[in-house]
């Protein structure tokens, strides 16, 4: 068990043990000592067994009460000095603490904290400076909702039953960063005297409105400046000789930036008499010898069509050997569906040349101009996604722009987002096609 869910557990011990009652610790905003539904003292039938049933259902958080409770490893002994160091925090109304020894040995402080709801977390940043406080876990009091229905409850014994509770709501604990109109999943567990419910509490397990997910979504968003820059697509065939070199001489500027790939594969159909059994020892044989040749093959036997993929660094040389190695076992295409081609990402400062002049020095190099952008930046701070304001800690994110949107208010994005309530943990952009 990891070390969190044994703090955990040990508050639920001392809570479901009756700490709560036994401290007599109730928020002003909480509903009176009298009437706190953990407890019924008067539904206690002394001649029946308690018994603890629980169920993992979903709730919503009705309230957060400004009550923290907290427990921490400790070398500082002397309760009145810790209280005191506690009590004297800006926002701390009341504090109400214990001790208690773990199956280990080992003793833990857990202290009740009322406080000045407008003052949560710089009450938690001055506990967690105590240098005698160690491992703190801090939690704090809510009320959930509860369904109406009938939940099915089950014991340690594996005994189950159903009842229904007509209160809608029941308090519990939550985790310290949960907050009002949060949806999550916790433990309900019911303290039942003969079949007669006397203690409730609900605690809570997993935050589902804080918990990070996903987002793919569309906006627009204007441009905050244009940088400088223009990165092209060119694509040209794998016998060109044209190098990094060739393009840079090519813009008269060696601070130009060069990116070739090969991409796409060799597809063709062939005759419907090839042995397949006979295809597939030939092609092995040609990769066992010539591991540079090809990556990778695919032989669809139903409709006589061969897929072979190749490396980044595959050239025309090993390309027109593999050509030839397969003519000479007879695999003649009767039609070639694609072939791979060099791909070319080439980035240089604007300056005087224009998307027809660029287009046409490719085209004396029998490249073919694929796109043309342009490097925009914009101010993602705060962004508004399918209706919901979020907040990012980057100021600033760049996306390449087609250069014939330049003089559009809006660019139309796709966003990707990894968000966790209102905040978004990472993200990137990326110009609609």
């Amino acid at each position: 068990m990891k070390k969190s869910e044994i703090i955990f557990s040990i508050v639920v011990i001392l809570l479901f043990l009756g700490s709560i009652i036994s401290y007599g610790v109730v928020a002003s905003n909480r509903r009176s000592e009298e009437n706190n539904n953990f407890y019924d003292q008067n539904s206690v039938d002394q001649n029946q067994p308690a018994q603890v049933y629980y169920a993992i259902i979903d709730s919503n958080i009705l309230e957060v009460y400004p009550q923290l409770i907290f427990i921490s490893n400790t070398n500082e002994f002397d309760k009145e000095i810790i209280d005191g160091d506690l009590r004297i925090i800006d926002g701390v109304k009341k504090v109400t603490s214990n001790f208690t020894q773990l199956q280990d040995g080992n003793i833990s402080f857990m202290a009740n904290i009322i406080y000045d709801a407008a003052k949560k977390e710089s009450i938690i940043e001055n506990i967690s400076k105590l240098n005698y406080l160690n491992n703190l876990e801090f939690y704090q009091y809510a009320k959930f909702s509860l369904s109406s229905d009938k939940i099915n409850l089950i014991n340690d014994s594996n005994q189950s039953l159903e009842y229904e509770f007509s209160e809608g709501a029941v308090e519990g604990i939550a985790n310290v960063d949960s907050m009002q109109g949060d949806s999550v999943t916790g433990q309900f567990q019911v303290v039942f005297s003969g079949s007669t419910p006397v203690q409730y509490m609900f605690l809570e397990l997993k935050n589902n409105s804080s918990a990070p997910q996903v987002i793919f979504s569309n906006i627009s968003l204007p441009v905050s400046y244009w940088k400088p820059q223009i990165k092209i697509i060119a694509e040209g065939s794998l016998d060109i000789i044209f190098d990094e070199n060739n393009i840079k001489d090519l813009f008269n500027d060696d601070n130009v930036f060069v990116s070739i790939s090969t991409v796409g594969n060799l597809e063709y159909s062939f005759s419907s008499d090839v042995n397949i059994d006979n295809l597939n020892l030939a092609l092995n044989t040609i990769k066992d010898e010539n591991e540079n040749v090809f990556d990778n093959f695919s032989i669809d036997a139903n409709e006589n069509i061969l897929v072979i993929s190749f490396s980044e660094n595959i050239d025309v040389t090993d390309y027109n050997f593999l050509k030839n190695k397969l003519q000479e076992i007879g695999l003649t295409p009767l039609m070639v569906s694609s072939e791979p081609i060099k791909v070319y990402e080439i980035i240089f400062p604007i300056d005087d040349f224009s998307e027809s002049d660029i287009d046409t020095k490719l085209k004396e190099n029998n490249l073919v101009l694929k796109s043309m952008q342009q490097q925009a930046i914009f101010n993602v701070s705060e962004l508004t996604i399918e209706n919901k304001k979020y907040f990012y800690d980057e100021n600033e994110m760049d996306v390449w722009v087609n250069v014939d949107d330049v003089n559009e208010e809006l660019i139309s994005l796709q966003v990707q987002a990894y968000v966790s309530r209102n905040n978004i943990l990472f993200m990137s952009l990326s110009q609609n096609k």
